[in-house]
């Protein structure tokens, strides 16, 4: 028998830490100087750390002089050669036992640095945003039943040096605490499998007899699991159609990764009434924020776990500035430094701060935009170079185009529906959209992998509508208020007019 902490206990460790939060919050400046100066310490003597400039930093204006802004790609140089050789002192003091598996936004793959300290902090910062929804809901007795994940492998390969590469969350899995190990299902065992069918049918056999009581994971993912799930319990002689159904303890849903927007109908269709929806803004590279007040827009910062900077989207200096001098509403670029031992790094995020006691922000879209429905990760530059070479090799010039998630049925996987202005019909439409998804596969790593071995993704989709309509449906509707409508999509709320104005001169397939 699991052994659970008394409900009061729960209930006392929530306030404490709510209380610690809004400490932090109250001289933010002061606290996240100290957290930068512990990081500095810890890495100024590493081959990296000289590299960056730690060596001469003494304090926050030093940091801000010496150590200029660097982007996952240009990291790449001091992480790449750990795969080869994993000496200590090269990226951390002590060797490395894993490296995370993630994507920037050019598709690039690289490795990215976990050592113990990074570990710790996760799970503090898991520990905060936990008690935190336990704070919100008044529910203290979530642990008494089992946390549902739906997450990758934790290890994905091991590299030359000996170091162990996988995925950030399946990592933190492995390594967490035994009481968080016992939490948390599928066992490692399931976690591991890598064929996505069968890892399903063990993940349904494992949490059916659960008390599942809250359920993390990409919506994607996690929508996969929860059909799978109400399909194999339906199979097996149970009337449910939700989640909440088939868990009558199930409150909550932690979800990261990917934006909720295109998947929030169906996912709290599959998971029934009661079930609150909780955002983690959390990346490979560090932890963020959490959602703040349930229901509401904006996730509070965890100052613990990171040091932050900002720089305002408009300043042509592109001056750092901490939290506490910024301004409210304005768009700025998110950098960090983290015990992952990145320093001022870049994450491509812009946000926007609504309050500043706390500090809660929301997520105000990406320095280059991109489309994201199972991880791939496909940059708006990745996407117009394939359409463009397969429009000329059918002698076609490029043209204006929106791409969205299309609309998915359940048990599919998602796809790409791209509407492009062109002339083709029948089966020229189908041969261009055959070629354009050719040549993101031979382009871009991830959406091979989720192409093709996940089956996450399903061939992308070709609408085809006439010259003009996108110019028509902005000049008819004036969603965003620009001149131009953003080519990446993140959800259908544009279609609809796309389509009305397509049909204008009609449409065919």
């Amino acid at each position: 028998m699991r052994l659970t902490p008394p409900h009061g206990l729960i209930r006392y460790v929530a306030r404490r830490m709510e209380a610690e939060q809004a400490k932090l919050h109250a001289d933010a400046s002061t606290l996240q100087a100290k957290l930068l100066a512990k990081m500095v310490a810890r890495y100024r003597d590493t081959a990296m750390g000289r590299a960056v400039g730690l060596p001469e930093v003494r304090s926050v204006e030093d940091f801000r002089r010496r150590v200029e802004v660097r982007s996952g790609d240009q990291y790449r140089e001091f992480w790449l050669p750990v795969l080869e050789s994993n000496p200590p002192g090269l990226v951390h003091p002590k060797p490395l036992k894993y490296m995370g598996v993630s994507s920037g936004s050019t598709g690039a793959a690289k490795p990215i640095p976990i050592p113990d300290d990074a570990l710790a902090t996760y799970r503090r910062f898991t520990n905060h945003l936990f008690f935190h929804a336990f704070h919100e809901l008044g529910l203290y007795d979530l642990f008494d039943g089992n946390v549902l994940v739906a997450a990758g492998p934790p290890v994905k390969e091991v590299a030359k040096s000996g170091v162990l590469i996988g995925f950030g969350s399946g990592i933190a899995t492995l390594e967490s605490p035994r009481f968080a190990r016992a939490l948390i299902r599928p066992s490692l065992e399931v976690q591991t499998i890598a064929d996505r069918d069968e890892k399903l049918a063990r993940i349904a056999d494992e949490a059916l007899p659960l008390d599942v009581r809250a359920i993390t994971g990409m919506p994607n993912a996690a929508t996969a699991m929860l059909e799978h799930l109400l399909r194999t319990a339906r199979a097996r002689g149970r009337d449910v159609e939700t989640a909440r159904e088939l868990f009558p303890n199930l409150r909550i849903y932690g979800y990261s990764g990917m934006p909720l927007a295109g998947w929030r109908d169906r996912i709290l269709g599959l998971l029934g009434e009661g079930v609150a929806p909780y955002e983690i803004y959390s990346s490979t590279e560090s932890p963020i924020a959490y959602q703040h007040r349930m229901g509401e827009p904006g996730l509070l910062i965890d100052l613990s776990v990171a040091f932050f900077e900002l720089i305002a989207v408009d300043d042509p200096s592109r001056a750092r500035i901490g939290l506490a001098d910024a301004a409210i509403g304005r768009d700025y670029e998110l950098i960090v430094s983290a015990w992952g031992g990145i320093f001022a790094y870049s994450l491509g995020d812009r946000i926007r701060l609504t309050s500043k006691n706390p500090y809660v922000l929301v997520f105000a879209g990406r320095t280059t935009e991109e489309i994201n429905l199972a991880g791939e990760k496909v940059s708006l530059g990745a996407l117009s170079r394939a359409i463009e070479a397969s429009l000329r090799s059918v002698d076609r010039m490029p043209t204006p185009f929106a791409v969205a998630p299309a609309e998915r049925e359940p048990g599919a996987p998602s796809a790409y529906e791209l509407f492009l202005e062109t002339d083709l019909r029948g089966e020229g439409v189908r041969e261009l959209a055959a070629s354009i998804d050719r040549g993101l596969r031979a382009a871009h790593h991830h959406y091979e992998m989720m192409r093709d071995r996940d089956a996450s993704l399903g061939p992308l989709r070709l609408v085809p509508i006439p010259n003009g309509t996108i110019e028509r449906a902005l000049h008819a509707e004036r969603t965003f208020g620009h001149a131009k409508l953003p080519p990446i999509q993140r959800d259908r709320a544009f279609v609809p007019s796309l389509m009305k104005a397509a049909h204008r001169d009609g449409v065919s397939s």
